[in-house]
């Protein structure tokens, strides 16, 4: 009667420690791809921080020619293109450059 009672144990302690066993496993495994995850995960905010640099440096140098001049009116209504790039040479010329770069851009150039 005792090994009836101590068989279904010992087959019960087998199962079990055999499903630890595979569980370890799948743990170990797991440890395993979620230090190949954080390898990666820190190698791409890496590369994240050095395009963030670059970007940043392209638009630096993409405004370099760029000019803003605010509070300055556009002309009287119907005024053409060439009416307004005149009047911006004019106000740079007027307000913006002085002595001997005053000048440097006018109608008779043959820009477009």
């Amino acid at each position: 009667m005792r090994n009836d009672v101590v068989k279904p144990l010992l087959d019960s302690n087998a199962k079990l420690t055999s499903i630890v066993t595979e569980q370890k496993g799948i743990i170990q495994q797991q440890q395993k791809r979620i230090v190949e995850l954080e390898s990666e995960y820190d190698l791409v905010c890496s590369e994240i921080d050095y395009l963030k640099l670059s970007v940043n440096d392209l638009e630096q140098y993409g405004r370099r020619n760029n000019l803003r001049i605010s509070n300055m009116s556009l002309g009287p209504p119907g005024a053409t293109e060439s009416d307004i790039t005149q009047m911006t040479v004019q106000f740079i010329n007027e307000k913006c450059l002085e002595g001997e770069h005053s000048g440097i851009y006018s109608n008779t150039d043959n820009r477009e």
